[in-house]
């Protein structure tokens, strides 16, 4: 009996065309091997979430949350700004003075000596000396930004409704609560309103709605000449979102906007070129999507891979993009009454006390992202993975076997994942209707040899194969899928 290898690991290129591209990946993402690794690549488990404290302070999701530079740690829900320790000890240091009844995501940065917080209703400030949270009454302090950042003893805001296009401010020098009217820029490199800014490597990132600028501290003291425009940085990329622009490893990250359309995703760096890294699979699915600029990113780094998440809340959905092996995957949270993947339950994020720290959208959750907790807090994770589509020469195959090289031996002890379960089907008309389920069985504890085989498969001439799983055990899936087959012309 033939035995071919078919391809197994991969990301997420659902195209619109099924017949063309049907391959999704949930809740798992692919990691290359070395020279003398057993195979190319494997599927690795994403992390779950592990519950850590929940704010008792405020009401709904967390906003927002943020390690500043003397390594306190502030959280934000509803109007209650929290302080946490190192054991997940609480303190309200304060309410929040904005009248916004969405309780939007907030943005919040330092200078070293106050922590500034922008709601895009007013800016306020809590000062670490004193444990005091106010608004900052500076009548030139731009208090509808969305977003705030911090360089060279400034922080930046700008007024997304200001008359005069592209306009933006700072502070005075390490007074978070001091500007002046004459600090006053003007990022009119195209006549877009801005959307967002963020700072890379001492250098501030102003994003239009079509257009971008990079700007550099010229060492002046005189007001109004202290940062200057970057000359050829001016790029006709903006941004659609004021809150999904994010910064990791030297690269700035965005969901872009332009006047040919949105929907991309570009990263850049000090080069000032930006680079497309979202695939058109990701793109269309986006496209789809009647909002894109309520969407919301963070990035972190998980076992060596730097990932970039969005997060479309009108679309429902989270994509993580791995910069580490430019790799687009879904990242999912299991709706167990419709039994259908949503977006995943972290909102936001922060490192501390040596973790990655995330708050729930929907209440005051902390979670940390843990690579040894297979649930979310308590509920299934369902990974999954759509095969590419397989098919030989367009010849009528028989499939006789197919062997799934799995970590199997894992299983627990008692409880859900005693006796674990991959469940498999497959799709012989492009990906478009899958039939029943089956199963196949991982073995129990320490029987690391169980072989992950099912047989007598049917006929097809395409085939796209989709497995499953929710067991809360580890699993990594390895690209070396064998099969028995045989082919006929008919």
């Amino acid at each position: 009996m033939p035995r071919i290898q078919i391809p197994t690991v991969g990301g997420s290129y659902k195209h619109d065309s099924l017949p063309f591209d049907a391959q999704e990946t949930y809740n798992m993402f692919p990691e290359r091997g070395g020279k003398q690794s057993k195979s190319s690549a494997i599927l690795r488990r994403t992390p779950g979430l592990k519950l850590e404290l929940t704010l008792t302070n405020g009401t709904g999701g967390i906003r927002g949350m943020y390690e500043a530079s003397n390594g306190r740690a502030f959280m934000i829900r509803g109007r209650s700004f929290v302080e946490i320790d190192a054991d997940n000890v609480e303190t309200l240091r304060g309410t929040l003075s904005s009248s916004s009844p969405d309780f939007g995501r907030v943005s919040m940065t330092d200078n070293g000596t106050d922590v500034v917080v922008a709601d895009g209703t007013l800016l306020h400030s809590f000062t670490f000396s004193t444990n005091n949270l106010a608004v900052i009454t500076d009548a030139d302090a731009p208090d509808k930004s969305p977003v705030v950042d911090f360089a060279d003893s400034y922080v930046f805001g700008f007024d997304p409704d200001a008359t005069n296009l592209g306009a933006w401010r700072h502070s005075a020098t390490g007074v978070a609560t001091n500007w002046e009217n004459a600090d006053e820029y003007n990022a009119d490199g195209s006549p877009d309103a801005l959307v967002s800014l963020k700072v890379l490597n001492r250098q501030l990132w102003l994003f239009g709605s079509k257009s971008f600028e990079v700007w550099y501290d010229t060492g002046s003291s005189t007001l109004g000449e202290t940062w200057a425009r970057i000359s050829g940085t001016e790029r006709n990329i903006g941004a659609a979102s004021a809150h999904a622009v994010s910064t990791i490893n030297g690269k700035i990250i965005w969901l872009g906007a332009s006047k040919a359309g949105e929907n991309i995703v570009w990263i850049a760096n000090e080069g000032y070129s930006p680079v497309r890294v979202s695939n058109r699979a990701i793109e269309s699915q986006i496209a789809g999507f009647s909002q894109v600029d309520d969407a919301w990113s963070y990035t972190f780094v998980y076992q060596g891979h730097f990932f970039y998440c969005i997060t479309f809340q009108t679309g429902n959905k989270t994509f993580l993009y791995d910069i580490t092996e430019n790799e687009w995957v879904n990242w999912g949270y299991w709706n167990s009454t419709n039994n259908k993947q949503e977006r995943h339950l972290a909102a936001n994020h922060m490192y501390f006390n040596r973790k990655n720290y995330v708050g729930d959208y929907n209440n005051g959750k902390v979670y940390s992202l843990d690579k040894s907790t297979y649930t979310d807090n308590g509920e299934a994770i369902v990974w999954e993975r759509y095969f590419p589509h397989f098919e030989n020469l367009k010849e009528h195959i028989f499939w006789y076997a197919l062997h799934l090289d799995v970590l199997t031996g894992s299983a627990l002890l008692t409880g859900q994942g005693s006796d674990p379960i991959i469940q498999i089907r497959w799709s012989d008309d492009g990906g478009r209707v899958f039939g029943n389920w089956h199963q196949m069985d991982l073995g129990d504890r320490s029987e690391y040899n169980t072989r992950m085989v099912i047989r007598m498969m049917g006929s097809s001439r395409d085939r796209v194969y989709h497995i499953r799983s929710s067991e809360p055990i580890p699993m990594s899936i390895q690209d070396k899928t064998i099969a028995e087959i045989e082919t006929s012309e008919y």
